[in-house]
């Protein structure tokens, strides 16, 4: 049954509209609201609603933000932002589906690495070097972000995280809604367009 979490519901409906502004700033790429949406519906709410941990949905948020927003903040390129979106996706579906934290060093520096290859503008060819590089800041991302997670899970969490719906809650689908209306897309610098979320 749904663990009910109003305050971190809240929380994540936030990022989820910051999330969205950031990223289509500067665009009309309303395929990537919808994405963006996507993600964090798939992730982060069914965290909110069925995770044994009640801390587990506020700490990937900082992940999202750093991995995705920071590395596209000042891009417009639309196949960038579609390939991180579902590259953070897919790792934190795998961590957070499996409790496998031990690959967590592993996943995240490749998961950057990639996106940052790709922002650079960096050839193929470069990928073996890329990989090969300390990059101090993505240890110091794991370590502040993800090693936590994985001192304080429990082996109970993932059988629950496996029995998870992926509906998401009214809240959510409203969000992907207004957002999309005739002139909402148009207007998504306007924080008071889901300002009613969070009264």
């Amino acid at each position: 049954m749904a663990v009910t979490l109003p305050l971190v519901e809240r929380t994540v409906l936030r990022e989820a509209v910051g999330i969205v502004l950031k990223v289509v700033k500067g665009t009309v790429l309303s395929m990537v609201v919808r994405t963006v949406l996507a993600l964090v519906k798939k992730v982060l709410l069914p965290l909110v609603e069925g995770a044994a941990l009640p801390e587990l949905p506020v700490s990937v948020l900082p992940l999202v933000r750093t991995v995705l927003l920071t590395l596209v903040e000042d891009t417009v390129v639309a196949e960038l932002v579609v390939m991180a979106i579902s590259l953070v996706e897919n790792v934190l579906l795998s961590l957070v589906e499996d409790m496998i934290f031990s690959n967590v060093e592993e996943a995240v520096p490749s998961l950057v690495g990639i996106v940052l290859r790709r922002a650079e503008g960096s050839e193929d060819s470069e990928a073996a070097e890329l990989e090969d590089r300390d990059d101090d800041a993505t240890a110091k991302l794991v370590d502040i972000m993800l090693l936590p997670l994985a001192e304080g899970s429990e082996d109970g969490t993932a059988a629950e995280l496996n029995d998870i719906e992926d509906d998401g809650p009214a809240e959510l689908v409203g969000t992907v809604v207004l957002l999309e209306g005739d002139d909402a897309a148009a207007e998504l610098g306007d924080i008071e367009l889901v300002g009613e979320f969070f009264h």
